[in-house]
């Protein structure tokens, strides 16, 4: 190893950067793959302290349906509480979830589950 780094130091700088990210994204990809196709993700009552994606996610619903449902562009749909979302489209939290629930059960009924 020492002979490689003296003869070839940025290739070996370069192959380690790489097999790095490569550790760092499969584990990412694995942690949330798992976390994702848990059962229990899609049976958790809605709550406002969830975000849009995490309501697409969970739930499989499309994310232009959810962004039609909330009146906002999809793009605008990161990191925003369903109760911040309520409060910016004068809704109460408990409106808006009841809303989400009801296309939740439209698109399970349009696409049933295997």
């Amino acid at each position: 190893m020492k002979a490689l780094w003296r003869r070839r130091p940025v290739i070996l700088t370069a192959f380690l950067l790489s097999l790095a990210l490569m550790l760092f994204f499969g584990i990412r990809a694995l942690v949330s793959t798992i976390y994702w196709n848990d059962p229990a993700r899609a049976n958790q009552p809605v709550a406002d302290w969830m975000t849009p994606r995490y309501v697409v996610m969970a739930y499989g619903i499309p994310r232009e349906a959810l962004g039609d449902l909330l009146e906002l562009d999809p793009s605008a749909l990161k990191r925003q509480s369903l109760a911040e979302i309520a409060v910016q489209t004068g809704r109460t939290p408990q409106q808006l979830i009841a809303e989400i629930e009801d296309l939740i059960a439209e698109q399970r009924q349009e696409r049933p589950q295997p």
